[in-house]
C-alpha cells in the first residue's frame, strides 16, 4: 500500500477470565473492572499496530506478538502468559524494516508460525515475511520472504492444517491478484505460491478436518 501509515500508540491490554479467581501481584497495573462477569485488564505495553495471538490448549498459555517502537527502530515484541495471565516469557524480535501486522499460528509440535509485513521506506510496498518461533519466543529458522519482490501485500489470512503446517493467502495491491502458499510444520514451502488472476481483496481462509481449504474474498 503506497499510502503512508501514521502509527498510533495504543496501550495494549489483555483480559483473562482466569484472573477473577486470583489476584495478580501488587506491581501489576490493572484497569477498571468493566462488569461482574469480566476480570480486570492488565497493561502489557505499547503497540503501534495490530496484535497476533494464539492460545496453547495443552497448558492454557497465551502467545502474543505486536510491533513496538524502540530506540533502534521498530521491533516485534513477543510475550508469553500462563493460564493466570502472568508473564512467563518475553523476547524482542528484531527484523529489518518497518514492521506491522503480525500473525501467529501454533503447529501440532508446539512451535509457532509467525507472519508479518515489512517495508524499508514509506515509498515501498509491504512485503510478507515468515519464520518459526519456539515456545519461548526464540526464532528457530532464517526468515523467508513469501511475497514477490515487486508485489505489495495489502491484506493476508492464515490458517493451520491438521499436520501442524500453515496456509497463507494474501492480496497483491494494484494487481487484481490473490496468492496462496502452503508451509509444512518444519517451515518449508511445500506448495505455491499459487496466483489467482481474478480480482479480489480481503481474503479469509479456514481449513476443515479433512484438510480442505475454504477461501473467501471480496470482489467489485
Amino acid at each position: 500500500n503506497s499510502k503512508a501509515i501514521h502509527p498510533i500508540v495504543l496501550a495494549l491490554l489483555v483480559i483473562s477470565l482466569t484472573i477473577i479467581l486470583g489476584a495478580c501481584g501488587p506491581t501489576v497495573e490493572k484497569g477498571k473492572k468493566p462488569s461482574e462477569n469480566w476480570s480486570r485488564s492488565i497493561n502489557l505495553g505499547d503497540t503501534i499496530g495490530s496484535v497476533g495471538m494464539v492460545v496453547d490448549s495443552t497448558d492454557h498459555s497465551t502467545h502474543m506478538v505486536w510491533p513496538s517502537d524502540g530506540q533502534d527502530g521498530i521491533f516485534l515484541q513477543y510475550l508469553k502468559l500462563d493460564g493466570n495471565a502472568e508473564i512467563i516469557g518475553q523476547q524482542d524480535l528484531n527484523f529489518p524494516g518497518s514492521l506491522r501486522f503480525p500473525g501467529l499460528i501454533m503447529g501440532n509440535d508446539g512451535n509457532l508460525h509467525l507472519l508479518w509485513s515489512s517495508r524499508s521506506s514509506a515509498k515501498e510496498g509491504w512485503a510478507l515475511w515468515y519464520t518459526q518461533l519456539s515456545t519461548t519466543g526464540s526464532t528457530t529458522m532464517t526468515p523467508v520472504r513469501l511475497s514477490a519482490m515487486e508485489a505489495s501485500v495489502v491484506n493476508y489470512s492464515l490458517a493451520s492444517d491438521r499436520h501442524g503446517g500453515l496456509l497463507a493467502a494474501w492480496e497483491q495491491d494494484a494487481r487484481g491478484e490473490m496468492v496462496l502458499v502452503r508451509i509444512d510444520s518444519a517451515g518449508t514451502i511445500i506448495a505455491g505460491p499459487h496466483t489467482f488472476p481474478n480480482p479480489g481483496s480481503s481474503p479469509t481462509m479456514q481449513v476443515d478436518a479433512d484438510d480442505q481449504i475454504h477461501l473467501a474474498w471480496l470482489e467489485g
